[in-house]
């Protein structure tokens, strides 16, 4: 049963992942320069200049991966336990969010020494585990992670509940009912297998400068979002609403998150496919609308993915996009208060914006479980909660957090806690659902070029969740 596991896992490790990479802007390395120590939260937004801004740099920051520095190995005594743990990071300084909780855990503990695999990203770290278990070789002892793995990891019998160890550890009565929730992966019935310490949200950027020239309102619904991005576009320098057409990224960070708002399920509770309903092909047809009839997006849609869409933002050619608070500190370096946030605009059944869980996650390959339980508690501990809750940019996973200022006080962390009624996940845990993310992006693209309409788009992409 194992080797088949390993088998299925191998060859689902070479399809997409849009799905589970959605919270993660599709997997791809964000840049993110060091920001100056954050002594205190950001201060709200001032009120916009009543003179023209000054304008945008003539040459955007571009969204250009970096990889970070391979941290030295630790330097073991006799009688230290190794543990192997491995983890992903968009730039250095991320990566320095770890390492130095690490440093301190040693110091805590050092019976233990923890030794690191930096991964650049994350869909790189999934490859790396799955070959390494499918190899029954090289396997980590813990590792960073998503809660979106959990199904796929759980079914493969790859990692260890951890319900029996989290009753017995104080943190976990701190745990938001939601976490709790989203730590399992997406499976009522299955176990948290995540030690959580981070909440990735997402949200609509909004170029304020303009909107307050305009004399226009951050959009709360689809269709206002439509009116402004209407009322900003002015081809050939700037356009309204920044597409996201060139990988499957568009799932997870824009028309999946309107198909939720209308009250599409994809997989709903009976286990039938609703993806290829009449309100699912409406929505549809108004999402590549915005290409086609509206012309409202760049030149470039069909082919860009987060990169561009955070260079012409930046730059000054797109009034609206999609990502997270995981970029606050990266769009908000460049734009200062030219840039805001406002919670995803909400369909006509309501508001929807997928949330996915980061965390450590311990293997059931390992042989010193109970050492690697102690490095993902001190990374869950509050200390670290909050320490990726500022510089990475988190929603509060705690409920002693929920009250910190910053949520008050800094705008991007205010417009992703004002959506959290809508919080939610796509359902990742259905064994096509890979199978269908790995299609999307593609049939996106045919339905851009008139290759297929929004019926058979929607038809297509629904025939691969219910057959595979």
């Amino acid at each position: 049963m194992q080797q088949l596991s390993r088998r299925r896992l191998v060859a689902l490790g070479a399809l997409g992942l849009a799905a589970i990479l959605a919270a993660c802007g599709g997997g791809l390395p964000t840049p993110t320069p060091k920001p100056p120590e954050p002594s205190k939260p950001a201060a709200p937004a001032p009120a916009p200049p009543t003179a023209a801004p000054a304008a945008a740099p003539t040459k955007p920051t571009a969204a250009v991966p970096t990889e970070a520095p391979k941290p030295a190995a630790p330097v073991t005594k006799p009688g230290q336990t190794v543990v192997e743990f491995w983890f992903w990071a968009d730039d250095p300084y991320q990566a320095s969010l770890h390492t130095d909780s690490l440093k301190k855990f040693q110091e805590k503990t050092p019976s233990i020494a923890v030794r690191t695999d930096l991964i650049v990203t994350v869909a790189d770290q999934r490859k790396k585990l799955l070959t390494a278990f499918a190899a029954n070789a090289g396997m980590p002892d813990v590792t960073h992670g998503t809660g979106g793995w959990l199904p796929e990891y759980y079914d493969a019998k790859m990692i260890v509940p951890l319900e029996s160890r989290l009753k017995g550890w104080k943190t976990f009565e701190d745990w938001l009912p939601a976490i709790q929730r989203l730590s399992k992966g997406g499976r009522p019935q299955d176990q948290i297998g995540i030690v959580t310490n981070q909440i990735l949200v997402p949200y609509l950027y909004y170029r304020a400068d303009w909107f307050e020239e305009a004399k226009l309102k951050p959009p709360d619904t689809l269709d206002q979002m439509l009116e402004v991005a209407r009322a900003l576009n002015k081809p050939p320098d700037r356009y309204g609403f920044g597409f996201r057409g060139g990988d499957g990224g568009s799932l997870g960070q824009q028309i999946g998150l309107y198909l939720k708002g209308d009250g599409v399920e994809f997989v709903k509770p009976d286990n039938s496919v609703d993806l290829d309903s009449p309100e699912a092909i409406d929505r549809v047809q108004w999402y590549v609308d915005l290409v086609n009839k509206h012309k409202v997006t760049q030149p470039s849609a069909l082919t860009d993915r987060f990169p561009e869409l955070f260079a012409g933002l930046q730059g000054g050619k797109l009034a609206l996009l999609h990502h997270g608070l995981w970029s606050w500190k990266t769009q908000e370096a460049v734009l200062k208060e030219k840039v805001s946030a406002t919670p995803i605009p909400s369909g006509k059944k309501g508001r929807f914006a997928s949330t996915g869980v980061e965390g450590s996650i311990l293997y059931a390959t390992s042989k010193k479980q109970d050492e690697g339980w102690q490095v993902a508690a001190f990374l869950g501990e509050p200390e670290q909660a909050k320490l990726f809750m500022y510089e990475r940019g988190s929603g509060p996973i705690m409920k002693s957090l929920l009250d910190d200022k910053i949520f008050k006080e800094n705008r991007f962390y205010k417009a992703a806690l004002d959506s959290q009624p809508g919080w939610g996940e796509f359902p990742s845990w259905h064994p096509n659902w890979p199978k269908m993310a790995d299609r999307w992006g593609p049939e996106l693209q045919r339905l851009v070029k008139n290759e297929v309409n929004a019926e058979r788009f929607c038809k297509n992409l629904a025939d691969v969740l219910r057959k595979g």
